[in-house]
């Protein structure tokens, strides 16, 4: 299944980079996708997360892998949110086989993955049944090493979109075992307390952060951390 413009401007609203790929929101991913330094290693796996839900990772995570396909990326998106997975309505019309089928080792990652309109852009949804099942299960599944090796050996960039830090585990699990984080933080959204509390655990736990998306931010003062501010 492709992925067409009209069915993004339908179903996800916030990914402009398709949409308007002239526009200054997608220029900040540009910088974004630079400060991953990509260049400088074969392939590179990424988790963008935040703090808590409803902050705009999955729009955050569309719009980097758009991005970095249209530079020339083979990229490939992944949706590792256990909990509330979105990727397969932006992406297709029902839950095709995903992740969690990859995992169970009922499909292979290239029996699995979906292309998109996007040149360079495939997709992998969460797959059937995921939300049945405490996470834990798929982000500690001893096939989760193999996929990546494999999804890394395909893809220059791999990008996982996933559930919130603070109130979850998973999160950090995953962060644990890829390349690099991208944290997203709502303008006016994210208390300070919860955005220097996951600091602590990132920084506890050695996890390495490229940089943080500052979402729908309004300010006319805007402040870049490593990458990417005022989407």
């Amino acid at each position: 299944m492709k992925l067409k413009k009209e069915q993004i401007k339908r179903r996800a609203k916030g990914i402009a980079t398709y949409i308007e790929p002239l526009s200054q929101n997608t220029e900040q991913f540009h910088l974004l996708l630079e400060a991953l330094e990509w260049k400088k290693q074969p392939s590179l796996s990424v988790l963008v997360t935040s703090p808590n839900q409803g902050e705009g990772t999955s729009t955050a995570a569309s719009n980097l892998a758009i991005v970095a396909a249209q530079t020339g990326l083979s990229v490939l998106l992944v949706d590792a949110n256990f909990r509330n997975p979105v990727l397969h309505e932006w992406y297709g019309t029902e839950q095709p086989a995903g992740l969690t089928d990859v995992l169970k080792g009922k499909q292979s990652l290239a029996g699995a993955v979906q292309m998109t309109e996007a040149e360079h852009l495939h997709v992998l949804t969460n797959g059937r049944d995921a939300t049945n099942t405490h996470p834990s299960k798929w982000v500690h599944s001893s096939r989760m090493s193999a996929f990546l090796k494999e999804a890394k050996q395909q893809y220059k960039l791999v990008i996982f979109d996933t559930s919130a830090m603070i109130p979850y585990s998973e999160g950090q699990v995953l962060a644990e075992e890829l390349d690099t984080t991208l944290l997203v933080l709502q303008h006016r959204g994210t208390s300070k307390s919860d955005a220097e509390k996951l600091k602590e655990r990132l920084e506890t736990a050695n996890i390495h952060v490229s940089g943080i998306v500052y979402n729908h931010s309004t300010s006319k003062k805007k402040k870049t951390v490593g990458g990417q501010s005022g989407v």
